[in-house]
């Protein structure tokens, strides 16, 4: 008799499973992002994605039960790849590279991602419900960045390299909110210009005016 643990072992078949259908996400949420770019979101329709996916529309159901739902989807994956730059630009030993690269790391990533984060300031009111509420809400993991990204500014005080009179969490709070406005001007722009070259004159000007004293 098998015990309990090679029972729940996952098996070669399982495990060919979970890869099969981690690649049907993906092509799923590929195949909409191109169309919601090229046709609109709301031109779009499920059997769309499907065709352009070149799969059944019934395997798009059996992953996604709704058009909002891939659309949520791909905003949480685009909220996912920054937490991770987030993290490895975090990371870093020195202070005030921290903060760099928090800053280039974020504008990089946006920009790559740029078209699909457009498109979410565009429909803004126009969407309905807890995908308006998606599109609008901060990330999840955003408190948890800044709270880290204050630490950045708290260590960089205490080593006496930017000034120790203003609070860190406001440095970290205004440096956020001055990256947010960076970027929503590179949308309304239509991101006609280079959103990764803005983030060292950024940092630089913003480090300029925490320098110690």
């Amino acid at each position: 008799m098998c015990s309990r643990s090679t029972r729940e072992a996952p098996g070669p078949r399982g495990a060919i499973r979970r890869f099969a259908e981690t690649a049907y996400r993906d092509a799923i949420l590929d195949a909409a992002e191109r169309l919601f770019l090229r046709v609109g979101f709301h031109q779009t329709k499920m059997a769309d994605v499907a065709e352009e996916a070149g799969i059944a529309v019934g395997t798009v159901y059996k992953h996604f039960s709704s058009k909002d739902e891939v659309f949520a989807s791909l905003l949480d994956r685009s909220r996912r790849a920054a937490l991770d730059v987030v993290e490895r630009a975090l990371a870093a030993p020195d202070p005030i590279e921290r903060i760099r690269g928090f800053v280039e790391g974020i504008f990089e990533l946006t920009e790559q991602h740029g078209p699909m984060i457009a498109l979410c300031v565009q429909l803004g009111a126009s969407l309905e419900g807890d995908l308006r509420l998606r599109c609008s809400e901060p990330d999840p993991h955003f408190d948890r960045a800044l709270a880290r990204l204050e630490t950045a500014f708290r260590d960089a005080a205490d080593s006496g390299r930017i000034r120790n009179d203003i609070d860190p969490g406001t440095l970290a709070a205004a440096l956020a909110g001055a990256m947010k406005g960076t970027l929503l001007e590179w949308v309304r722009q239509h991101q006609s210009y280079s959103l990764a070259s803005r983030a060292r004159p950024l940092f630089d000007l913003f480090m300029q005016g925490a320098r110690a004293r």
